[in-house]
């Protein structure tokens, strides 16, 4: 780019530290008639400087020790409802070794996934402290109750269970479908593989589903009729308990009878009722 003088020539290269760019310039008689900038990507093959170690290091110390540097990254799902409860101050999140006290089977489908070593990969590359990188590779970042950049790499580190599902508070208390996100769609994931950082997204978008997610590793569940073709000399037994005055009770009593009905004798339902 030149500026309107026409004297200046600014080059740029790739945000973030991920590449160094080497100007290419062609020169006659003392004026630059032709520039391109080529980038050189930041890996291990590129000796570590000094110099720049040093600044890199003053850096880190300084979020280290500065509440205003440590939430200057970009919170993730801003706006989002379970998120918004955590800002009222409604709910909170309580981390993935709360989740598989009931998930055992989504837990261990979720260890073997690459969001169960994302905090790994920071701190391989010493960006563990950095505002920019941090979201994407903790749970929580920016949010009360969620990862704050500091010496602790255990606590709400990794991407896990409550990124896709939402804080889990509330639903660890008290576990039902509305209190949760069951089913994240492809716009939560977009959140943090963005443009930037996965510019072809919607192409790996399906193959990156396969890797995270957890309804493969349990067989799929009979539907009703399956299971009473196969009891036919069997009934199956449904019990239902009932304490007085339980809304959750009536809820099921509302909602289950009329269905148990409709099967007639095929289902061995007693109803039970205690004070």
């Amino acid at each position: 780019e030149v500026t309107p003088s026409g004297k200046t020539l600014l080059l740029g290269t790739q945000p973030q530290g991920k590449a160094i760019g080497v100007a290419v310039l062609t020169v006659v008689d003392r004026t630059v008639v032709t520039h391109r900038v080529r980038q050189v990507f930041v890996t291990e093959d590129i000796g570590e400087d000094r110099l720049v170690k040093g600044l890199v290091e003053g850096f880190y110390r300084r979020v280290a020790e500065s509440p205003a540097l440590q939430l200057a990254g970009r919170q993730r799902f801003v706006g989002a409802e379970l998120e918004q409860q955590v800002v009222a101050g409604l709910n909170g999140y309580a981390g993935e070794a709360t989740c598989s006290g009931c998930h055992a089977k989504e837990h261990a489908a979720w260890q073997a996934s690459p969001h169960a070593h994302a905090f790994g990969r920071l701190l391989q590359q010493q960006k563990h402290v950095q505002p920019d990188c941090v979201p994407c590779h903790t749970t929580g970042y920016g949010f009360e109750t969620g990862f704050k950049i500091g010496p602790d790499h255990t606590s709400l580190t990794q991407v896990q269970c409550e990124v896709c599902h939402g804080p889990g508070g509330q639903h660890a208390r008290r576990p039902e479908a509305r209190n949760i996100r069951r089913t994240p769609g492809r716009a939560m994931c977009q959140q943090c593989h963005d443009t930037d950082q996965t510019p072809d997204f919607v192409e790996r978008y399906p193959d990156m589903l396969k890797e995270i997610s957890h309804r493969s590793q349990e067989p799929e569940k009979p539907a009703l009729h399956q299971v009473l073709k196969k009891s036919a000399h069997d009934k199956p037994l449904v019990e239902l308990f009932v304490m007085a005055d339980c809304p959750y009770g009536k809820r099921a009593e509302k909602d289950l009878i009329p269905m148990l009905r409709s099967l007639g004798g095929q289902v061995n339902a007693p109803l039970f009722y205690s004070r």
